[in-house]
């Protein structure tokens, strides 16, 4: 769809672009950035200008409308200096806002909302300009910290090495550290109705961060697996806290701008651009290491990456300060109720359930590199890196070439290409196949979780989009403890450490997935549109 196709559909007219006030220009090109100059609310009906004082004679949705009128007036702007294309704007790089308001005004973000809220419904994620970096920010570092991040590798071998344990050990040993993300809805529930420090956000952001990076400080001083696992899991709490509050800030405005899928995608290709680093490192490290090193040295590094965090929240992030509500509490509480009742809900939770349910091989594909195939550990990270490779390809194909498939499509196309990635496994011989193989798992599985996350977010209700959210990527987080636990059971008890039975188990249960498809009911809907824009 061209800009002018979707400023028709949003029944947007761009006001007339007059000439210069003064000795200046409307915009300026320089190579391949164009520069714009400021510009004020267009005239009102009547001809008369808009006045006033935020936070004295105007209140916060009138400067939310002028801000929303600028914006019309800088893409009219854009346009008359691109000779009429909207369609050449690759990006929106940046918005600066200036707000007149009074001395005790602080809710200047949310006046000057209304312009860049415009440029991400007009443009789509093109118009997602600088004020979305700390929440890239937030899913690197999540891609780093995460107890399958950079630690993965070093604390497998460290477990394997020095204690001597089993699959089925090492992954009952790393359950524990699901349980912070099975009960994020309670973050969610948490983070809405009680303000902390005068902040709804920020304040569990900065915190939350503050105690993986100490919990990591931790792990770089001992090496009971007892006492590691207790930190992890402190560092598993902060990561999970951290997650919800983007979580939570993603679905509103997924649902809001309809673009889930594009904010899944984002999500995604942030995490996993850290994680392709992580493989690396995390290889290189148990390769040239003792194992406790090579775990001392993984967490010494981890450490630091939430402390950036710490850094935004403080510096960076400018939010308005929030007190209890009494009323929008019991508002929201009878939300999170009500959504306990809706039927769609239910089905999306079953679907994902049954989706995610298959006998993972993570951990027996660890030990039949490392035991069978005789793999370097250094060559194992390499692999890592390569699947995530494969995870922001998908992520770019995504955006090029999926974009206008429907949502029954996509989830069909995801299984279809679940099967195959993981029949594929049956060919692992040699680290050429291995390397192709994790590629193209990589790109199966974003397509899998742009395609099942971006559905979960379009069908959380309004009022209750964090907590539904969170208590639907509950449901994968559990069912991906229980499908690594019986992937391992299943590797050393029942196929002997055969690695080819399981495979042929876990495509069998992926294929089972299709059966569950039509249960949904999507009919056109398309990724990123909410269910109840396309019921209503």
């Amino acid at each position: 769809m061209s800009i002018e196709q979707r400023l028709k559909e949003l029944g947007l007219t761009l006001p007339q672009l007059g000439g210069p006030l003064g000795n200046y220009v409307h915009a300026k090109r320089v190579a391949n950035l164009l520069y714009l100059s400021g510009k004020g609310p267009p005239e009102n009906p009547g001809g008369t200008l808009a006045k006033g004082r935020l936070g004295a004679s105007m209140s916060i949705d009138e400067g939310y409308r002028h801000a929303r009128g600028v914006g019309l007036v800088l893409i009219a702007a854009i346009k008359d200096a691109l000779g009429g294309d909207l369609d050449r704007v690759e990006d929106i790089v940046k918005v600066l806002g200036m707000v007149n308001a009074a001395p005790d005004f602080e809710d200047h973000p949310k006046v000057v909302n209304g312009c860049s809220d415009l440029f991400v419904e007009v443009f789509g994620e093109r118009g997602r300009h600088a004020r979305s970096a700390v929440f890239a920010l937030v899913y690197v570092v999540e891609g780093i910290g995460q107890t399958g991040g950079l630690i993965a590798q070093p604390l497998n071998y460290f477990l394997k090495q020095t204690y001597g344990w089993t699959p089925v050990q090492v992954t009952a040993y790393l359950t524990v550290l699901n349980l912070p993300w099975i009960i994020k809805p309670v973050y969610g529930i948490v983070s809405d109705f009680l303000p902390l420090f005068g902040y709804r956000r920020k304040s569990y952001l900065v915190l939350a961060n503050l105690m993986a990076a100490g919990a990591y400080c931790w792990v770089t001083q001992i090496t009971s697996p007892g006492e590691i696992i207790v930190a992890l899991l402190l560092s598993a709490y902060g990561m999970a806290i951290s997650s919800t509050v983007c979580g939570a800030i993603l679905v509103e405005n997924g649902q809001k701008f309809s673009a889930s899928d594009s904010f899944v995608n984002q999500q995604w290709l942030w995490f996993n651009i850290a994680a392709m680093a992580c493989g690396f490192i995390g290889g290189q490290l148990v390769e040239r290491l003792t194992p406790a090193g090579a775990l001392h040295c993984a967490a010494a590094i981890i450490a630091v990456a939430p402390l950036i965090v710490v850094f935004a929240g403080v510096f960076l992030i400018r939010e308005p300060h929030s007190r209890i509500d009494l009323p929008e509490m019991k508002r929201t509480f009878a939300s999170l109720l009500a959504a306990f009742t809706l039927r769609d809900l239910w089905i999306i939770a079953l679907f994902l359930f049954v989706y995610y349910l298959n006998p993972g091989l993570g951990t027996p594909l660890y030990y039949h590199m490392t035991d069978d195939l005789k793999f370097s550990q250094e060559y194992i990270g390499i692999l890592g890196s390569i699947n995530s490779a494969g995870w922001i390809t998908g992520a770019l194909l995504y955006r090029r070439f999926l974009k206008g498939i429907t949502a029954k499509g996509l989830l069909n196309l995801s299984i279809a290409l679940g099967i195959v990635t993981t029949a594929a496994f049956l060919l692992l011989w040699s680290e050429a196949l291995a390397a192709a193989i994790n590629f193209f798992s990589g790109i199966a599985t974003m397509v899998a979780f742009v395609a099942t996350l971006s559905l979960a977010a379009d069908y959380c209700p309004p009022r209750a989009e964090g907590f539904a959210f969170a208590a639907l990527m509950s449901v994968t987080n559990f069912t991906g403890a229980l499908s690594d636990n019986l992937g391992s059971f299943l590797y050393e008890h029942l196929f002997h450490r055969q690695l080819d039975p399981l495979i042929l188990v876990s495509a069998a249960f992926t294929a089972a997935a299709f059966a569950f498809v039509p249960l949904l009911r999507l009919g056109d809907k398309r990724p990123g549109e909410p269910l109840l824009a396309v019921n209503g």
